[in-house]
C-alpha cells in the first residue's frame, strides 16, 4: 500500500519517468524472448556511434543515472516483482545509451546450499550502479567475451546456438 501511494504522490516527471521504466522494461523481455538461443548476450549496450560517447561522467550524468535506476527499480516491483536482475539491467543499460552513457552490464554465478543462481548488474565508469557491491561480491563474474580475443565473440555465440539446437532437437530445453 505505501508503495501505491509513493507512486500516486509523485511528481509529473517522477510519473513519466515511471512510464518510461515500464516500457524498457518490456522492450527487453521482448529483446529477450526473440533473441534465438542467447543471442542477447551479445547485444551492444553502448551509443551506437563514438561521437555520441561521454568519457567522464558528470553531475548530469550522475543524477540522470541515479533517477533512471530508480525508476527501473521501482517499475520492476510494481504492482508485484516482475522483472527480474536481467531483464532490469538491459533496460537499465539500454536505456542509458540512448542518451550516450555508455554501460556494460556484467554477469556473475555462483554455488550455494546445492543451488546454482546466476545474476546481471551494470556497470559504469567501473562503478556498480544498480545493485550493492556486498551483494555482487557473492557471485564469481564471468569474464567478458572481449577477455577471449578478436574473433571469439562469433565462436562463442554460434557455439552457445548450436549447443542449444543441438539440445531442443534432442527434447531437452537448454
Amino acid at each position: 500500500m505505501l508503495r501505491l501511494l509513493s507512486i500516486v504522490r509523485s511528481s509529473p516527471a517522477e510519473w513519466l519517468r515511471f512510464v518510461r521504466a515500464y516500457l524498457w522494461l518490456f522492450r527487453a523481455k521482448r529483446l529477450m524472448g526473440r533473441a534465438r538461443g542467447n543471442q542477447w548476450l551479445f547485444g551492444e549496450h553502448g551509443p551506437k556511434n563514438g561521437s555520441d560517447v561521454r568519457r567522464d561522467a558528470g553531475d548530469e550524468d550522475r543524477a540522470l543515472i541515479k533517477k533512471r535506476v530508480a525508476a527501473i527499480s521501482r517499475a520492476s516491483r510494481y504492482p508485484v516483482e516482475w522483472a527480474y536482475c536481467l531483464q532490469r539491467s538491459l533496460a537499465l543499460s539500454e536505456w542509458l545509451a540512448k542518451d550516450g552513457i555508455f554501460t556494460e552490464v556484467r554477469y556473475g554465478v555462483r554455488k550455494r546450499s546445492g543451488s546454482f543462481d546466476a545474476h546481471a548488474w551494470v556497470v559504469h565508469d567501473e562503478k556498480i550502479i544498480n545493485d550493492s557491491v556486498r551483494h555482487v561480491s557473492t557471485f564469481a563474474q564471468l569474464r567478458s567475451l572481449d577477455d577471449y580475443g578478436a574473433g571469439s565473440r562469433g565462436q562463442i555465440q554460434n557455439a552457445l546456438i548450436t549447443s542449444r539446437t543441438e539440445s531442443e532437437s534432442e527434447g531437452n530445453p537448454a
